[in-house]
């Protein structure tokens, strides 16, 4: 059901911890695939991640960002849905069980969000996004965001490494804009607001970044 796509660059610190937080996940079942993508790492990155998970698909490629590794997963993936995590984020172990569940209850919608917590090596800073700003209704929890292009501006909830999204979205809407720097995944999430993607939020914070 579920790609795993693992962006890494130089990520020798951070790699087991993220790849053990997709091994350990409650529904590691619903993971097909786990394709890791490097951009060129110069470090022990690739070893480290082999030694941890002798199945992973690892692409190392010439350094050109974010975009680009996001977008040879997508093409490589083989599965309805894909899951991005930057190497320096990890997961809850119940990420994929609620992001599946939530799909379950509401398969017409193309795109579903977690909530987030800041740290800064093991310390909690706090949840990152307000639901009362997502949601008109402030006693939701979670639910269709239907508001997300407003005049007072935009708010952005989204990091990839919270994302699951349907592999159709990308084939019909478009892979990350590789020309972009540092504004790919906001980009990319106007362009499915405008051709009207039916995007579900959760706030239950579920991705730690």
């Amino acid at each position: 059901m579920i790609s795993v796509i693992i962006t890494t660059y130089n990520s020798e610190k951070y790699v087991e911890r993220s790849l053990k937080s997709v091994l350990k996940q409650s529904r590691f079942d619903l993971v097909k695939e786990i394709i890791l993508i490097d951009d060129e790492s110069n470090d022990n990155t690739i070893d480290i991640a082999k030694k941890i998970y002798s199945d992973i698909i690892i692409f190392k490629k010439k350094n050109s960002g974010p975009a680009s590794s996001r977008n040879l997963g997508i093409n490589f993936s083989k599965s309805k849905f894909v899951c991005f995590l930057d190497a320096d984020d990890f997961w809850h172990e119940d990420k994929i069980k609620i992001q599946a569940e939530n799909y379950k209850n509401n398969p017409n919608f193309d795109i579903f969000v977690n909530n987030t917590f800041s740290i800064s090596g093991k310390k909690k800073l706090g949840i990152r996004f307000n639901k009362k700003i997502i949601f008109d209704d402030e006693n939701l929890k979670e639910g269709m965001v239907k508001n997300y292009i407003r005049p007072e501006g935009r708010y952005s909830f989204h990091p990839p490494s919270a994302l699951m999204v349907k592999k159709k979205v990308f084939i019909d809407f478009g892979l990350y804009n590789e020309d972009l720097i540092s504004v790919e995944d906001s980009e990319i999430f106007l362009r499915w607001v405008i051709n009207n993607c039916k995007i579900y939020f959760n706030s239950e914070p579920l991705t730690f970044y």
